[in-house]
């Protein structure tokens, strides 16, 4: 029999009685239900082990739903530890504390492995728990989730910040993160990094925003302006720099050579160096912001994390091009593709939320923003990507062409006398929907409103923009051999109803079908819009790099 135990994080004991009083205070179960169902339990009656429910700093038994959740999954118990935290507890780590005490009690009891249940998506992987399924009864309030221990659980300490920078060539985007909840303190950006009327934006959470115009003549002034935002007395969030754990960096370019995630040292800048002929616009600016930061935080570790990091999980078969050994060999010509960041976590969200099986779920993610790309995944690990060498290659973008026949850039640069780089600028910055729209914009938002108003150009541009992203979703589908999940992500994919109809339409004869009604209400939430009876579920699942870079960067340093 598993002795019924209550735990406090405070000196006094949580009695059974007030237990009840508090269950039909929040959410009116009767009392006497509550003790009778404990009686049950004490009297080992039932067969279902640990079950834990914080309130108000308080732990107390319970039974729950587990049986009407997991009702296929006898096997489990008595294994089963359940923690249920309020959203303030969790954020300061308490979870983590009653999970640890909870796993080394079974664990002395001589019982494994030791299974989790919860409500709560992506959190306890980080105290080493790995997802396994969903529930099978009603999932009410939300959907509940089964994990299983994977070795000792991780404890992060309280203290742990970590500041995101995203480098552009004049810009500078950042965001501060406690990893206690993984709550954003404070975010904003550096504009017109060594142009006249430079400007800082800083948004701490809760507070207003403030700008500041002052001079910042290169990167480094530029992070230092960002610290003394941070520290400072009115709007700042810290009290000290050394409350910044660790800087992550957004990276554009590894290479063939740095394929995952990684602490910055000579050799990483050396490589990072190495393959500005690869990022010629991103990777410079990436390192000037590394080396900003060790200038202006001595001793605060630097992460790398890569853009092209998921893509290196692709077979050759996708990502060799049928070009000469030479090229790749020396100088690494081969499909990378991009918006990794953004894939590799929208790809996992989604096999969390929809309760597909982590090891096997095909998962299809269109990451449609100014800047878009489409990749496929299997079990979160990369099949194919529709960027290529360079962000250039693929969807039709806000500026940039997508895929056109190489044999354009000579045919243009023949009939126009200009260079090769002349050309490659027109695809990048002047093409894409901004021309196919007839020079109305980039903005979809603005193209949509254009296309119901009767414009032709702009109704060709959004059709033009639909067919290729379907093309590649068809591509993709047979890839994989089918697909569980459509995912929709980014500025366009999260907030552009119009664009996904357009481009689901074509998966009818599929069986894809969608909530039109709930489609056109959806702007940046997580959403199923595929209806119960669609064979392929769709949804909008937001993207976060900055959480991602700063959990990649928490792994490396905590």
């Amino acid at each position: 029999m598993m002795d019924y135990r209550y735990i406090t994080l405070r000196e006094e004991p949580f009695r059974m009685n007030d237990a009840a009083e508090w269950f039909h205070g929040k959410w009116g179960v009767p009392a006497e239900a509550y003790l009778e169902c404990m009686q049950a339990y004490l009297a080992d009656e039932s067969e279902y082990g640990w079950y834990l429910c914080l309130s108000e700093e308080r732990i107390v038994g319970g039974l729950g739903v587990i049986e009407n959740d997991f009702h296929d999954r006898k096997d489990l118990s008595p294994n089963i530890c359940a923690v249920y935290t309020e959203e303030a507890h969790r954020c300061r780590g308490i979870a983590g504390k009653l999970l640890r005490i909870a796993v080394e009690d079974l664990k002395r009891k001589g019982i494994s492995p030791v299974y989790l249940v919860t409500d709560h998506t992506g959190f306890y992987e980080r105290y080493g728990w790995e997802f396994l399924t969903m529930a099978q009864g009603d999932g009410e309030p939300r959907p509940t989730r089964l994990y299983i221990h994977r070795g000792e659980v991780f404890e992060r300490k309280t203290n742990m910040k970590i500041l995101v920078l995203n480098c552009g060539s004049s810009s500078l985007k950042y965001q501060l993160v406690d990893m206690n909840g993984e709550e954003v303190l404070a975010k904003g950006i550096c504009e017109r990094i060594g142009i006249e009327g430079s400007v800082l934006t800083h948004k701490p959470t809760g507070k207003d925003k403030v700008k500041k115009v002052t001079e910042m003549k290169d990167h480094k002034r530029a992070v230092e302006l960002v610290l003394e935002a941070l520290l400072d007395p009115v709007c700042g969030v810290i009290k000290d720099v050394s409350e910044i754990t660790a800087v992550g960096h957004r990276v554009l370019h590894g290479g063939k050579e740095l394929t995952k995630s990684c602490l910055v040292d000579q050799h990483v800048k050396d490589v990072i160096r190495e393959c500005f002929d690869l990022g010629p616009l991103h990777n410079p600016a990436n390192l000037i912001g590394i080396e900003a930061c060790e200038a202006a935080m001595p001793g605060t570790p630097n992460v790398a994390v890569f853009d092209t990091s998921f893509g290196m999980g692709m077979e050759p078969k996708a990502y060799r091009y049928a070009i000469p050994d030479k090229w790749y060999d020396e100088y690494g010509v081969r499909r990378y593709g991009f918006h990794g960041t953004s894939h590799n976590f929208v790809s996992h969200e989604t096999i969390k939320y929809l309760g597909l099986d982590p090891e096997t779920a095909r998962v299809i993610v269109c990451h449609l923003g100014n800047g878009a790309s489409v990749s496929a995944s299997r079990g979160g690990v990369c099949v194919d990507t529709s960027m290529g060498l360079t962000p250039l290659e693929g969807l039709i973008m806000g500026t940039r062409s997508g895929d056109v026949d190489p044999a354009v850039v000579q045919f243009m640069t023949n009939h126009e006398g200009c260079t090769v780089d002349e050309t490659l600028n027109t695809l990048n910055k002047k093409s894409g929907m901004l021309v196919l729209s007839g020079g109305l914009s980039s903005d979809f938002r603005d193209i949509e409103d254009a296309m119901f108003a009767g414009n032709e150009r702009a109704k060709m541009a959004m059709e033009t923009y639909s067919y290729r992203l379907a093309k590649y979703i068809g591509a993709y589908i047979t890839a994989l051999g089918g697909c569980d999940a459509i995912a929709f992500t980014a500025g366009v994919g999260e907030y552009g109803p119009v664009t996904r109809a357009m481009v689901l339409n074509y998966f009818k004869f599929l069986g894809v079908k969608i909530d039109e009604q709930l489609n056109d209400k959806i702007f940046g939430q997580q959403t199923v819009i595929s209806t119960p009876d669609s064979t392929i579920k769709v949804a909008v699942v937001p993207t976060n790099e900055e959480l991602a870079i700063a959990r990649d960067t928490l792994a490396l340093v905590g």
